[in-house]
């Protein structure tokens, strides 16, 4: 399996100069992606050999980001099959001319998929950053100063994207605690007036994954009593951060609300991880293999500074992978390559 992994990162470093060969001359109109939903449009002149550390100024200037940020954020290139974060000599515009062969390297999608994908660039968190270096950074830059909150801003807005992409497996009363303060910061305190059951239920999908609200039909509660639906608890949960928060949601208010939401993702260990999408094989005897194979199970693959977490899809519950794990095989379908 050494042997495997050795042949793919040649092969990985061979379309990297592949790449880097293709150098091509003239003005070229980017768009640099954050996840708060906003873009930095800019036209470069020699775009082509912009590289990934040029782009990256381009946004600590645009957003007023300090020159510490460099150790918290990094470029990617981002599109729904794969991830792969940038080094700083690397060219994006370049490697975006290749997805089709790093797609084909990295994921097992069909050719049709790969050749509908497409990547964009992203600035959002080095997935090299540990937790106590975020910790610090954000303390470290001033809690009033507006750099701060510019980086803790993009920072929720980043866990925001994965808590609701089904990334974060948590208990549900943090999904709700989480759900509540982002309501707080985006609908502001609660209104019985305004804010009712179909407005929450209208947007369960922006504030929770996927498992939380889709209504699943389980035979085994069938005469129990039902639990309450989901968009009563978010009602609750916005109605209870409101309950102390009457100021206008800015400022040091704001912050506060950024590092609560942050603080309740930084209990689970797959916080800050880079995401594959696989298949788990179990070991099963020789025998029964041959005859019918071993079960599978579509995982979700955490992997992160702190190690490496494993999501069974079909039912959210995360298991950390350790060395006794060791026999457990993944294989990955969505890959999040690491540069």
């Amino acid at each position: 399996m050494a042997e495997r992994y050795r042949k793919r990162d040649d092969e990985h470093e061979q379309l990297v100069k592949k790449a880097h060969e293709k150098a091509m001359d003239g003005a070229v109109e980017i768009v640099l992606w954050l996840r708060d939903r906003k873009g930095i449009h800019v036209n470069l002149e020699d775009g082509h050999q912009a590289e990934a550390a040029d782009l990256f100024e381009i946004v600590l200037e645009q957003r007023g980001l300090p020159p510490e940020s460099e150790n918290v954020f990094s470029v990617w290139l981002v599109s729904p099959l794969l991830e792969l974060r940038l080094k700083n000599h690397h060219k994006p515009f370049q490697l975006a001319q290749l997805w089709d062969d790093f797609c084909a390297m990295y994921t097992d999608s069909s050719a049709d998929e790969i050749t509908r994908d497409e990547p964009v660039v992203m600035f959002q968190r080095n997935v090299f950053l540990t937790l106590e270096e975020e910790m610090k950074a954000i303390r470290g830059y001033g809690e009033y100063k507006s750099s701060n909150e510019t980086i803790l801003c993009l920072l929720y807005h980043e866990a925001k994207f994965n808590v609701a992409e089904g990334r974060y497996i948590m208990d549900p009363s943090d999904y709700h605690a989480l759900a509540g303060i982002q309501a707080l910061i985006h609908l502001g305190p609660y209104d019985p007036k305004n804010h009712v059951p179909s407005q929450y239920r209208a947007n369960l999908s922006k504030f929770y994954p996927p498992h939380m609200y889709k209504f699943k039909l389980q035979l085994l509660h069938i005469g129990k009593s039902k639990e309450r639906p989901c968009e009563e608890l978010f009602m609750e949960a916005h109605r209870q951060i409101s309950a102390n928060r009457r100021e206008e949601i800015r400022g040091s208010v704001l912050r506060d609300l950024y590092r609560q939401y942050l603080q309740i993702c930084w209990k689970y260990p797959c916080y800050g991880s880079a995401f594959f999408e696989g298949v788990i094989e179990k070991p099963c005897h020789k025998v029964k293999k041959a005859i019918l194979g071993c079960q599978q199970t579509e995982v979700l693959v955490a992997i992160n500074t702190d190690g490496v977490t494993v999501t069974d899809k079909e039912k959210p519950v995360s298991k950390i992978v350790s060395e006794e794990n060791q026999n457990i095989f993944v294989s990955t379908r969505r890959h999040n390559a690491l540069g």
